[in-house]
């Protein structure tokens, strides 16, 4: 017998809004294995949606939702995408919900940061 297993999300919902319908991305496996195959990746899928790729913007949000799209359906998700007044915003919150999807669902904590830094990583110059 096959074991079924829910796609449990490990950070709190990102919401975006695209014309008048809210999304809520959810970072999951599931949504993480769709980009991969939509997009190539998250690291594809992010580089991307900072170039304002509508089509990648709508990757995310399907993914994200965990929404089952017709072909239409996609269409006017793009639609709305490409007539959103406010594209930059909107990318900004996608890159946000990728980025933690490129920790494994969670966002790096401030004290990891400071963490990282102190103990010299080799990201960071040493202060002289």
């Amino acid at each position: 017998m096959a074991r079924k297993t829910a796609s449990v999300a490990t950070e709190p919902s990102i919401r975006v809004t695209v014309g008048r319908t809210d999304y809520e991305l959810q970072p999951t496996l599931a949504a993480a294995r769709k980009l991969g195959q939509s997009t190539g990746g998250l690291r594809a899928a992010l580089t991307k949606v900072q170039d304002i790729d509508i089509d990648a913007m709508a990757a995310v949000i399907i993914a994200g939702s965990g929404l089952r799209l017709t072909s239409d359906a996609v269409d006017d998700l793009m639609e709305a995408v490409f007539r959103c007044a406010d594209k930059p915003t909107l990318a900004g919150d996608l890159i946000g919900y990728l980025l933690t999807m490129l920790q494994g669902g969670e966002p790096e904590r401030p004290e990891a940061g400071r963490a990282k830094a102190e103990a010299g990583d080799g990201d960071t110059a040493p202060l002289a």
